[in-house]
This record gives structure tokens, sequence and C-alpha cells, in this order.
């Protein structure tokens, strides 16, 4: 096997396209080079197969990023590659639709567990896949996929939107933590801290996240989900007594303390792995504006 060898990466203001399972050309190609210089040995060959989507998700995995295999702005800036990422506008389509796009949805929600046929016709079956997808993520469950469902695939804007300014305060902070190690057992402390950072500051402390659940809960509905909430989960088992809790940044995703980091992951990926929603709330009962 050949690769080429490149020098240790530093930062570069680069805009990269996202790329993924089934993609090919010299996005690949630098990718498959960039994860060979930490270690990984793949044919650099410019197309992005299996084993190119497994080297991605255990490095994603390494650096507490969301293990989907996708290669888009927060792995690709982990790699050193800091510009903004490169996604052309994705068309609406829906049931009845055919071509590229389709494909490109079809190989994003295969990528999230999902078990379609990739072959670009937007029939039934990606319809019951993209309404299920909608419904872990928050969304509107209306089977077509526009701006908001692509982002959450993780194709165009994922920024947080109009919110306020201690809204934003919180989104900024949590998201500056992503990566970072956090005290093991101490998720609701990492949500207490983001909210005081925001000028948010409960008279009563809670010591759990079931606790804060109990005080603290506004809906028990998955969907729409406001931007900086506080998610509650009911915990695996072994912790259903303290829950778990993250926050809420948008396109489906949470910034959370577990294991002894911080990271964000998204709804879907959680009630995969032994995290039952629970219901969504304000620390302290205070919304931010």
């Amino acid at each position: 096997m050949t690769t080429e060898l490149v020098k240790p990466i530093h930062a570069q203001a680069v805009a990269m396209p996202t790329v993924q399972m089934g993609a090919s050309g010299d996005a690949v190609k630098t990718l498959q080079n960039a994860l060979n210089s930490r270690g990984y040995k793949l044919l650099a060959d410019g197309s992005f197969g299996q084993l190119t989507k497994n080297a991605v998700i255990n490095f994603q995995s390494r650096n507490g990023l969301y293990q989907d295999g996708i290669v888009a702005t927060k792995t690709w800036a982990a790699l050193g590659y800091t510009g903004t990422t490169s996604t052309a506008a994705m068309p609406i389509v829906q049931i009845g639709a055919r071509g590229d796009a389709v494909k490109t949805l079809q190989n994003a929600l295969n990528a999230r567990g999902y078990k379609l046929l990739a072959d670009g016709s937007f029939g039934q079956l990606t319809k019951n896949a993209v309404i299920n997808f909608q419904a872990k993520n928050g969304l509107y469950q209306d089977g077509i996929v526009a701006a908001k469902t692509w982002a959450a695939l993780g194709y165009g804007s994922t920024s947080t939107g109009q919110v306020g300014a201690r809204t934003q305060k919180i989104i900024d902070y949590v998201n500056s933590k992503v990566g970072t190690s956090y005290e093991r057992g101490r998720c609701q402390a990492f949500v207490r801290e983001s909210y005081e950072k925001a000028g948010i500051v409960a008279t009563t402390n809670a010591v759990s996240a079931k606790i804060a659940a109990d005080r603290w809960t506004k809906s028990t509905s998955q969907s729409n989900i406001p931007i900086g909430a506080c998610v509650y989960f009911k915990g695996t088992e072994a912790n259903s007594y303290l829950g778990h809790v993250g926050i809420y940044v948008g396109n489906g995703n949470i910034v959370h303390a577990t294991d002894g980091k911080v990271l964000k992951q998204q709804l879907s990926y959680m009630t995969q792995h032994g995290f039952p929603f629970r219901s969504w709330g304000y620390q302290a009962g205070v919304q931010p504006n």
C-alpha cells in the first residue's frame, strides 16, 4: 500500500466539503492522508469506502465528536482544517423525488443506522425513515427534507439562529467546552455552571438531573425543544435514580458532561445508548431570553 506522507498539520483556514460514505475525489484523498498522518493505515485513493468510514468513526470517538462517519465542519477542524465547511444548498426533497440529492439523503440516514437502498428514489420507506429521524431530532414530522432536516443531517447551516443574548451565552459556553475533561457524575453541575455564565442562578441546588427534572420540567414532548433548554433523560438502569441532563444546542444535538468529558451528541444517539428521553425544561425554572 502506498500513502502520501504529510507534514504535521497546523490549522488551515481552508473550506472543505462535507464528505461521507460513497464520496470520491480530492477532498476524500485529503481526508485519508490527514488520518494516515495520525496513525491510520488507509489507501489514499480518494474513494470513501467502509475502511475510511471506520477510521473516521474511530477518530471522532477519540476526539469527543458525534460518531456518524460523516466529515463535516467539526471533524475537519479536529483534523486541522478550520475553514467553514462548504456545503452546497440542498434542494427540498420528498416522496416521488429522484436523483443525487435523494441518494445523499439515503446515505446520510444509513450512516445513522437506517437500512435504506441508496438508489436515489424517494419512496415510502425513505419517507418513513425521514419521519422517524425528524421525530428523534425534535423536528416537524412531515417526511419532507428541507433546510432544518438537511441541517440535522449535517448539510447546510448549523447555526443556532436568532436567540436571545443569555441563550447565546449558554450555547457559546457549552460549545467551547466540547472535547474538554469534566468530572464524572457531574452532568447537572455542568448545566448549572452553563446557566450561571448567563447570569441564571438557582436559589435552591439540585444535586442530580432527576431532582432538576422533577422541579423544572416544562414539557415531556420531544418535538420543538427550544435552543438552550435542559434536556432530561431517565438514565440507564444502573443510575436511573440520578438521571442525566444536557443542553439542547439545535439541530437535534445536546452538549452534556458524561464519562469524564464534555460531548456534543444527537438525541437519537442518547436513546440508542440507554438514556431514554424524559422531558425538557430550564435550569432554576428560568427561560433564558
